[in-house]
């Protein structure tokens, strides 16, 4: 069966997704492994004589992470993708905030999903190389983000700094 055959037919069943990654507007070519998290703490309340018991759980703030992977290309490393110099030899020349767009696409080209990484700092970056047979050279980053969002909805206004 087509990807054709499986788009005219409502009963079919196909897996098969796509993810462009673009960043300043720019295709950076395909990932192995984008691998998004959130996490947010919360604080127990708890009240005198109550015994052991919590009252209340208040949020902390959330912390939003981006790791990638990818496979090394000669004079394409990932560093030199995502906008950094050239001639990078140290995480600490990184200063600049990058925002990350990803795109997930149905096999005919529609356009399921977009989401914004917004204010990334890489925070690790890694290029193990495995000699085993075959070479096989791998790059990792690690990025703390600001925010997430899908381009249009934004919780915070970027030109102006505060929150909307």
């Amino acid at each position: 069966m087509s990807i054709q055959d499986v788009l005219q037919n409502p009963n079919a069943i196909a897996v098969s997704t796509a993810a462009r990654v673009l960043v300043g507007g720019t295709y950076i070519g395909v990932v192995q492994r984008m691998d998004p998290t959130q996490d947010r703490a919360s604080t127990a309340v708890r009240g005198i004589g109550t015994g052991d018991r919590i009252l209340q759980r208040v949020w902390q703030l959330t912390e939003y992470k981006l790791a990638v992977t990818k496979l090394a290309l000669f004079k394409r490393f990932m560093f030199n993708l995502f906008g950094y110099n050239v001639n990078f030899r140290m995480l600490a020349e990184l200063r600049a905030p990058i925002d990350i767009q990803e795109t997930l696409m149905l096999p005919d080209g529609t356009n399921i999903r977009t989401t914004w990484y917004r204010g990334c700092y890489m925070t690790s970056y890694s290029a193990p190389r495995e000699i085993t047979g075959d070479i096989i050279i791998s790059e990792s980053a690690n990025f703390d983000c600001t925010s997430v969002d899908d381009g249009e909805h934004s919780p915070f206004d970027y030109t102006t700094g505060l929150d909307v």
